[in-house]
């Protein structure tokens, strides 16, 4: 028998040489192995286990996967079923809440005139807000009411905007940082207006980018509906209270469909009582402008009336403060100049009192005793309102209320003025210069020509006349001519002038 180390020294060669011996002395007619055959004994001796450990771990592996699939759809089904209950408890507890009860006044209702005027305010203001956005204008309410009056064509005042921000709180922001003065005057242009986003073209609130322009105009759509079943609110609760108050037989309740009053068959009401005058009905609460005195401009806390009334009677506290210094863009005003309203907003008091005058039952007799035969047939709530019209018509054709308007008008101009001519010297180094062509300059190179020639000679002959400091206006004793000479005065001095100038604008002089 050959050794092992014939064949090598490892196991292949010791395999091998036994083979070898084996048939070396075998028995006769059996053909010897060759180093082919050996290969093929060897190799299908060694690989027969290897191919069986490889199935053994192929079925380990195999059985694995099977135990973690098994797991995994268990827990998928677990999850599943959790979300499935969840959703439908979700969808159970949202169909409960999510469907509004309906609304109790129908929307055609008619509303007084000054809540009309808040609606389509409300509507102006979406518009107007991206607007002044987009050109970069300051948005204060002098600016915000001009161009709601432009949109509109009504009155829009700084108690407009705070009633529509009263109606729907969210609406309109309003702050100011300014101190309250005058009696609780409010300066317009000093009062910020944040109109509220989401305006009909926009995109809604957290929408993303690419989000369609149709979804801010369903949200604003939205939000005017709440706006107007605000108003009706407010004129149905007033309604309710007249209706209680009948002593016939239209009485009972308001809204419970007796005495002429209209509810369909939801409940909602869909017409007031016939003899309910829905003009009656209270002013809208105004909300408070953030900054200023809640003595002053503050809600009743009842919420069912505006704030305090400007010019009234301050409690202690608040009319202290009016007698400190004030100050504006960083110049003390004097403590002697006056602090009480000016005639234009006694003006403006009176023609808000006549609006709100109640004409009584005699009046109305003997307004009907002077229109002859069928007289008797006129509503008296119709003739109210035409004798309530006539009188503020006569407020605003007196000739006192014209020559304020008038002298207002002169004083809004002062402080543009005063930039004007004081731009106009210093750009062409002079110091007097004729009255007719600051005149004629001033027409020309002004921007935006928003006042006439009369108005603006008037208004530079008012302006030296309170501008001594600064200026004088003098007849030529050579020529004849009018001229006008500016003073050689400090920073200070021009600073003060301006300021005095604002004051008298804002008749705090």
């Amino acid at each position: 028998m050959a050794p092992p180390s014939q064949y090598g020294g490892n196991a292949r060669g010791a395999m091998m040489a036994r083979m070898a011996g084996a048939t070396a002395s075998g028995g006769s007619g059996t053909a010897p192995l060759t180093p082919v055959d050996v290969n093929r004994v060897v190799a299908s001796g060694e690989a027969e286990p290897t191919a069986k450990r490889a199935r053994a771990d192929a079925d380990v592996v195999v059985e694995d996967a099977r135990a973690k699939a098994s797991t995994r759809e268990e827990d998928e089904t677990t999850r599943a079923s959790t979300a499935t209950t969840t959703a439908t408890a979700t969808t159970t507890a949202t169909t409960a809440t999510a469907v509004p009860a309906p609304a109790r006044w129908h929307s055609s209702l008619p509303l007084p005139p000054k809540y009309e005027v808040l609606d389509d305010a409300f509507v102006a203001l979406a518009q107007i807000g991206p607007l002044l956005r987009k050109r970069g204008q300051a948005s204060t309410a002098d600016n915000v009411c001009e161009n709601v009056e432009a949109t509109t064509r009504r009155r829009c005042t700084l108690k407009t905007l705070r009633e529509v921000e009263g109606v729907l709180p969210g609406t309109v922001g309003l702050s100011t940082r300014a101190p309250v003065h005058d009696g609780g005057a409010l300066d317009p242009r000093r009062v910020r207006v944040d109109v509220e986003e989401g305006a009909p073209g926009a995109r809604a609130p957290g929408a993303g980018a690419g989000a369609s322009r149709k979804t801010g105009s369903g949200w604003f759509d939205d939000r005017r509906k709440k706006f107007r079943a605000a108003l009706l609110e407010l004129v149905g609760a007033h309604h309710d209270a007249f209706v209680a108050g009948l002593d016939d037989d239209g009485g009972g309740g308001g809204g419970g469909g007796g005495g002429g009053v209209e509810v369909d068959d939801d409940g909602v009401v869909t017409s007031w009582h016939p003899k309910y005058d829905p003009t009656t009905a209270p002013d809208p609460p105004a909300a408070r402008v953030v900054g200023a005195e809640s003595a002053v401009v503050g809600v009743d806390p009842a919420g069912a009336g505006a704030g305090v009334a400007e010019g009234a009677a301050l409690p202690p506290a608040a009319a202290a403060t009016r007698d400190t210094m004030r100050s504006g863009n960083g110049t003390a005003f004097s403590a002697g100049w006056k602090r009480d309203r000016s005639e234009m907003d006694a003006r403006e008091l009176e023609a808000d009192d006549l609006s709100r005058v109640e004409i009584d039952a005699e009046a109305i007799a003997a307004r009907k005793a002077t229109l002859g035969e069928g007289a008797e047939a006129i509503d008296d709530a119709d003739l109210a309102t035409v004798m309530k019209r006539e009188m503020m018509a006569r407020h605003e054709n007196d000739p006192a209320t014209r020559a304020e308007r008038a002298r207002r008008r002169l004083y809004d101009l002062l402080p543009g003025l005063f930039d004007a001519v004081r731009s106009w010297f210093a750009t062409r180094d002079k110091k007097t210069a004729p009255f007719a062509d600051i005149v004629e300059q001033i027409l020309r190179t002004t921007t935006k020509q928003c006042a006439s020639r009369e108005e603006t000679e008037r208004g530079l002959r008012v302006l030296a006349k309170n501008a001594e400091e600064w200026c004088v206006l003098w007849v030529s004793e050579f020529t004849g001519e009018e001229l006008w000479r500016v003073k050689k005065v400090d920073t200070t001095k021009v600073r003060f002038v301006r300021e005095k100038l604002v004051a008298l604008k804002e008749d705090r002089l």
